[in-house]
């Protein structure tokens, strides 16, 4: 589905309507999460999450630590609850035959990287992982799941999306009371500027750790004088087309689509021919870039997402707080 936009405007009559069916929301949580049986593993597990519905920088954040921890020859392994797909199993190992449309956009990018299980229930998961010899679990999301026990919470936060306007599904962005997701998180990584996020979350007194978005230079250059068609459908594509403007290419066409899309051949060609008529480049995402039909992806150019962040603090914390010494 497409974030909607009121979810980002300051609180309006509309979105005020709605607190009702919000307060139902979180009774439902609170219940949901009352009732579930607490599980404890014996196995280092990291959670890197958001307070919001949609993107806030997780995956990126998640593909430097599994490069970290695999270059120290620890065994990570990555778990993602199954979203929008049937796994015939309780919890299914990635591998080289599986698309997209198997298992997901992001489990299929992070399991280039890491092993990588999509699993109807988080502790399904993590006993495969366990079972397949991981040294190391990250959960990607489950913040709100209080199911899990994990070592370290660590909350994601994007300073373009903030918390929205303050308010809880379906008024507003927050999957439970921001002071929730706040209390339960060991530390912040926030996208943008220190004194920012100070000033926002003024009363947050642990650490927060801060990280930008960068992206392949080189290539960008190489295409700056060129005509630019991109399109996205993830959940805030205005992050990724600023993105781009922010290094001054030429954006001639910016083309939306919800997060998680599927996208059709025809929509593809449809893209390439507007390329071909405007003498253009197509740029996407790498999450994109996966649902793209093999035979058209030689038309697309990936732009691939890095993140530059504190990286000894903040791997030094997670490393006490796992008991690691790497």
């Amino acid at each position: 589905m497409k974030t909607p936009q009121f979810w980002y405007k300051k609180k309006t009559l509309f979105s005020l309507t709605l607190l009702p069916l919000s307060g139902l929301w979180l009774i439902a949580s609170y219940l949901r999460n009352k009732l579930k049986k607490k599980h404890y593993f014996d196995i280092p597990i990291i959670c890197i999450g958001n307070a919001i519905a949609g993107g806030s920088g997780k995956t990126p954040l998640i593909l430097e630590l599994c490069k970290h921890y695999k270059n120290k020859k620890i065994s990570v392994h990555v778990i993602y609850k199954a979203y929008k797909i049937n796994i015939s199993n309780k919890a299914m190992k990635i591998n080289k035959t599986h698309t997209f449309e198997d298992v997901g956009d992001e489990p299929i990018l992070i399991s280039k990287q890491a092993t990588t299980w999509v699993c109807k229930k988080r502790k399904d998961g993590i006993n495969a992982a366990i079972s397949d010899h991981a040294d190391l679990i990250l959960l990607d999301d489950g913040l709100q799941d209080n199911a899990i026990l994990r070592n370290i919470n660590i909350i994601v936060v994007n300073e373009k999306q903030g918390n929205g306007n303050g308010l809880v599904i379906p008024a507003g962005p927050l999957r439970e009371r921001i002071s929730t997701s706040l209390h339960k998180s060991d530390c912040m990584f926030f996208y943008g500027d220190k004194l920012i996020a100070k000033k926002l979350f003024y009363k947050y007194e642990k650490k927060i750790f801060t990280g930008n978005i960068m992206t392949d230079i080189a290539l960008l250059n190489y295409i700056k004088n060129k005509k630019i068609i991109a399109f996205a459908g993830i959940a805030h594509p205005d992050n990724f087309f600023n993105l781009l403007s922010k290094y001054k290419l030429k954006l001639i066409k910016k083309i939306y689509f919800p997060d998680h899309y599927i996208y059709s051949k025809k929509e593809i060609l449809k893209i390439i021919n507007l390329s071909k008529i405007q003498s253009a480049k197509i740029l996407t995402t790498s999450k994109d870039y996966t649902k793209i039909p093999d035979d058209l992806k030689k038309y697309i150019t990936v732009i691939q997402i890095n993140v530059n962040f504190e990286k000894k603090l903040l791997l030094n914390f997670i490393n006490k707080k796992i008991g690691f010494n790497v």
